[in-house]
């Protein structure tokens, strides 16, 4: 409803007064006495438009670079962004990011399935509460996710020498708290689904799991903006590429796994695995992401710089003796 009155008010598209500006035809200067009265006319229009009477192959070829120029600013132009994960320090980081919330669509799918089948046997209106604990860990990793991330790089500023600089793989370290949140909270949940335990486990789990994965993903979130400043917003679109690929394709496996029978001890396990092993791109970054970052400076220094030239060497003329003429008297 709020997002419904701001476009309602604010945007320009929904302003009559503008729509009214634009529909007004253009004013067009009156003829009086005071005009000049050989003010040129304009010519009258024909009926073959310059387009029309343009060669049909000339007309073929315009469209055809139209249609070609359209298909790669709007098809291929923005699939480039997902050239930055070829990065390091972004390709680690958001695979790991990824990994962490395809896991909770594993969570959100498999709990539907779970806790209607007995020992359980609940409604979809009470299954739907046992989301909220989730939420609320998300909630709570993401408010004490950026305080700890402030805090470091706080701290790194006091141990500096001026102040003020600090290198921004120091905001990874609040990600430590996470890391090992995610994996005991998918183990958590997929034993006690397996072991028919009293549901208050397996919801801790995944309250447990929400505090690790906002503690993780808004720190990566906020080391993007400091890593590559001026193009956080390709960098954050790749991502999200990435994760939403890696969601769709985890929550698809959880369905396959569950209609399967397998047991959701061992798929949960599974994925708490993939999760831990991905977590040492972290620690890879925090070591060689400031070495990689300077390669990428200088990469793009030198490509922005023209090669230096050779200066012409200029050559000196010798001075030119004044000739002298002399007449015959």
């Amino acid at each position: 409803v709020v997002l419904l009155v701001l476009i309602t008010l604010f945007l320009p598209e929904t302003s009559m007064k503008l729509k009214a500006q634009q529909a007004r035809p253009p004013s067009t200067p009156s003829l009086n006495a005071n005009t000049d009265a050989t003010c040129p006319l304009p010519a009258p229009a024909t009926d073959a438009s310059p387009i029309q009477s343009q060669p049909l192959r000339t007309r073929l070829t315009s469209n055809a670079r139209t249609a070609v120029r359209f298909g790669y600013t709007y098809g291929l132009y923005p699939l480039s962004t997902i050239s930055r994960l070829l990065f390091p320090p972004v390709g680690l980081s958001s695979l790991y990011a990824s990994i962490c919330f395809g896991s909770m669509y594993a969570i959100s799918v498999a709990t539907p399935f779970s806790f209607s089948e007995p020992p359980y046997k609940l409604g979809s209106t009470d299954i739907s509460f046992l989301y909220l604990p989730a939420c609320v860990g998300y909630c709570l990793g993401s408010i004490v996710g950026g305080h700890l991330s402030d805090r470091e790089v706080r701290l790194a500023k006091e141990r500096s020498e001026d102040g003020q600089t600090y290198s921004s793989e120091v905001r990874l370290r609040s990600a430590r708290w996470g890391v090992p949140l995610v994996p005991a909270g998918l183990l958590i949940f997929g034993w006690g689904l397996h072991r028919h335990t009293h549901m208050a486990l397996p919801i801790m789990g995944g309250f447990v799991f929400g505090v690790g994965l906002m503690l993780v993903s808004g720190t990566i979130m906020a080391y993007f903006t400091d890593s590559i400043p001026g193009q956080t917003a390709s960098v954050v679109a790749a991502y999200n590429a990435l994760r939403n690929l890696l969601a769709g394709t985890v929550a698809a496996l959880t369905t396959a796994a569950v209609d399967s029978g397998l047991r959701e001890n061992w798929y949960f396990t599974i994925l708490a695995v993939f999760c831990l092993a991905s977590s040492i791109g972290l620690e890879v970054i925090q070591r060689y992401g400031a070495i990689w970052r300077q390669r990428r400076q200088e990469k793009l220094s030198q490509d922005a710089d023209p090669a230096p030239t050779s200066p012409i060497p200029m050559t000196t003329l010798p001075a030119q003796q004044p000739t002298t003429t002399t007449s015959n008297p």
